[in-house]
């Protein structure tokens, strides 16, 4: 596979960021990014209806960005509708991301500054609205799964390379 190639998204199961190259980051860089959305999925939970219910709406988000200094950056995680109207992160110790956090240069944080720090920014996103306009958008209580929207930021000059690592 090409390294500065964009791998096609899946309609399941969205990009993956934590796929792509890794970005090493202090803290303070990661409130800074300006995150837009890349995608949004909607995937069935059949195992999540009651007996006669249809299944509650569910899926994925990507959300990304590009700056001078990372060439990208992007969280996913996943969502559910608890109520109509009402949408729940799924687990936040879950989130996807290419971020490698660090406490001062070459000092690796804790896995778990990372979780918390995502945690923050998760919440701190507009994404249930996003997701929200999306569904009613294209009325998916009364339509089966799909790929709802793909928004891809620019890539920086030279590309980055995306390959598993």
């Amino acid at each position: 596979m090409n390294p500065d190639a964009i791998p096609p998204p899946n309609p399941i199961h969205g990009m993956d960021p934590g796929r792509w190259a890794k970005v090493v980051m202090e803290a303070a860089s990661l409130a800074k990014l300006d995150l837009k959305v890349w995608q949004i999925d909607r995937v069935m939970q059949p195992a999540m209806a009651g007996p006669g219910e249809p299944p509650p709406l569910a899926g994925y988000i990507v959300m990304a960005c590009t700056t001078t200094e990372y060439p990208r950056v992007g969280l996913r995680w996943g969502w559910i509708e608890i109520q109509p109207d009402a949408l729940a992160v799924v687990d936040l110790t879950a989130v996807r991301t290419n971020i490698l956090l660090h406490d001062a240069p070459y000092k690796p944080a804790p896995a778990s500054a990372l979780t918390l720090q995502l945690a923050r920014i998760v919440h701190g996103l507009p994404w249930q609205t996003l997701v929200l306009r999306e569904i009613q958008r294209h009325d998916l209580r009364h339509k089966p799964p799909r790929f709802l929207r793909k928004r891809s930021p620019a890539e920086p000059s030279g590309g980055g390379s995306t390959g598993e690592t």
